[in-house]
This record gives C-alpha cells, sequence and structure tokens, in this order.
C-alpha cells in the first residue's frame, strides 16, 4: 500500500541533517528530535527502577519496569535501537511502560556500551551479562528465570536474535521467545530494500552504511560474523519461536523476513507480519498515528501469548 499520509507529513517535517555529521553531531540531532507529542505517555507500574550491572570493563544501567500483580512474573530482556551509536533508556520508556503492563512481564531495558567509543563485540557482549543478570537476580525481581524472553527493535533487533545463537553455543541461559521488531540482521546491506528504500524513506543506507562502519570497523569481514548479522548463521536450529515485525517502507525489510523464512526452514516456530505503509521507526509515534499503538499492542499482545503458553506447559 501507499506510504501512509501522516508520514509522508511527517517526512517532510523531520530537521535536516548532515551525512557528515560525526556521532555526538548526530546524537545530539537526535535528542533535538524529542518525544513530545509523538510518543504517548506510559502508564505508571508498581515500579520503575534503575540499577547498574557489572559488565566487562565497567558498569552498565538497566532500567526495571515491574507491572501491577503477584509473582513471579515472566522476565522480559529488552534492547533498545539507535544502530549501535545511538538510543537511550529514555528512548523506549514510554513504550517499554505498555509492553510491561499489557504483558505482565517484568522488564528489563539494557543502555548498552555503544559505538564507536565501544565498538562489536561490546554490545555484544554488555547484553549477555545482562542476560546472566536477569537469570541470577530473577527472584529479587520479583520475576521467574523459567520464562525468560528477549526482544529489541533495528539494531536492539540484532541483539536480541544474537543473544538467542549465544546463549544457545554457550549452553544457557536459556531463551523462551525472541520478539524482533525491524532487526537489522545482516551488516553486509546486501539485500535489495536496502538500495530500493535506502533514500527517501526517512532513515537512508548512507546512514546505515555509517554506523555500521562505526559498530564493526573497517574490516568487511566483520561482516560476516553470525553474531554481527545473524542471517549468515550456518545453523540456526534449537533457537527459541520468533514473532518478527518489519516495516514496508523499511531499509531493513527484506534482512528481517528473510532471517524469518531461515528459522521456519530450521524448524524454529515463527510468526512474521510485515506492517502496510510504514517506515523505520515510525511504530514509536503512537501519539500521531494510530497504526504505531495498534503496532505496539500487537507486540505486546505476542509476547502476552508467548509467556502464557509458558505458564501453561
Amino acid at each position: 500500500m501507499p506510504l501512509l499520509p501522516a508520514l509522508e507529513c511527517y517526512l517532510s517535517q523531520l530537521p535536516p541533517h548532515d551525512p557528515d555529521l560525526t556521532v555526538e553531531q548526530l546524537r545530539a540531532w537526535g535528542a533535538a528530535m524529542g518525544f513530545d507529542g509523538v510518543v504517548e505517555p506510559g502508564p505508571e507500574l508498581s515500579s520503575v527502577a534503575d540499577r547498574e550491572i557489572p559488565v566487562a570493563g565497567g558498569t552498565v544501567t538497566v532500567r526495571v519496569y515491574t507491572p501491577e500483580g503477584e509473582g513471579p512474573k515472566p522476565l522480559h530482556l529488552y534492547l533498545h535501537g539507535g544502530g549501535f551509536c545511538l538510543g537511550t533508556l529514555a528512548m523506549v520508556d514510554d513504550e517499554l511502560r505498555f509492553r510491561a503492563r499489557d504483558s505482565g512481564c517484568v522488564i528489563v531495558s539494557v543502555a548498552y556500551r555503544l559505538a564507536p567509543e565501544f565498538p562489536y563485540p561490546t554490545a555484544v557482549e554488555d547484553s549477555y551479562a545482562a542476560l546472566l543478570w536477569c537469570r541470577d537476580h530473577a527472584a529479587e525481581l520479583g520475576a521467574d528465570a523459567g520464562r525468560l524472553t528477549v526482544g529489541g527493535a533495528s539494531a536492539g533487533g540484532n541483539l536480541a536474535a544474537v543473544l538467542c545463537l549465544v546463549s544457545r553455543d554457550r549452553g544457557g541461559p536459556a531463551i523462551r521467545f525472541q520478539l524482533l521488531e525491524i532487526p537489522l540482521t545482516d551488516a553486509r546491506g546486501t539485500l535489495p530494500s536496502r538500495t530500493g528504500l535506502g533514500q527517501g524513506y526517512g532513515m537512508g543506507k548512507a546512514d546505515l552504511d555509517r554506523m555500521g562502519d562505526w559498530y564493526l570497523g573497517a574490516d568487511p569481514r566483520r561482516r560476516d560474523d553470525p553474531y554481527a548479522s545473524p542471517l549468515l548463521a550456518e545453523d540456526l536450529t534449537g533457537l527459541p519461536p520468533a514473532f518478527i515485525v518489519t516495516s514496508e517502507y523499511d531499509p531493513l525489510r527484506d534482512e528481517g523476513e528473510a532471517y524469518a523464512r531461515r528459522l521456519v526452514e530450521a524448524g524454529v516456530r515463527t510468526t512474521l507480519k510485515r506492517w502496510p505503509g510504514m517506515l523505520h521507526g515510525t511504530h514509536s509515534l503512537t501519539a500521531m498515528l494510530p497504526e504505531a499503538a495498534q503496532w505496539r499492542d500487537t507486540c505486546s499482545r505476542a509476547l502476552a501469548e508467548a509467556v502464557r503458553r509458558l505458564r501453561a506447559g
């Protein structure tokens, strides 16, 4: 279907940015865009609290969202997007308040360290350290480590998919479900939507290439590593069930859908939903776009259903 009219207007109003901005300038540009008027404020929860957790060489902050109700609750680890170079806990705060309330999960959102200051595989290892922390601290979080799931959007979708590979390859913790929204799965950037939708639709191919260089460095062989490009993993068997959502007008569309097909071929129970008329990242515009609120609610229901099955099992 055509691009949603509201998004055509949204594109026309975006502040311009120079493709040669430094990462610091790009972060400032993103922060200046703000969330007022485009993101629906999230609900109050039983508690929302930041914690510092250990990682190799330091600590990172996690934000723990605890919904109302008796525990132990399912436990969901969330990785934010931003091309591995941008993004903050605040960026996804409202979305995760809804997701915690509507799924019944305790959600742990991770401020993994960003490139280029902390290049690959720092984000992977920080995310895995957070996964281990979730398992080891589930009881004090009022959660059940046996119902541990992961999710994320864009670069965070990449990290969530990669965590499923890492946890399988390293013998745990067991991940029971993966919720991947607009995931980056092929760091080579060779599939048709990268080029065909790489200009004029918000985030462009040049932006993706630049952030990929900041994250992975100049060596092209890094892009073939399955922990950078999960689509290229030789073996996808033994991974948890997946719910994957893509956007019609997204340069990452083809690689997200290709990953879904490969999971199915590997015998992994997988649901794929392509959202018509949407751009990359516009699922967050819940205050201005009914379709974005529908996306948010669809993903929350998918997570709630996945953990309900775990409870029943």
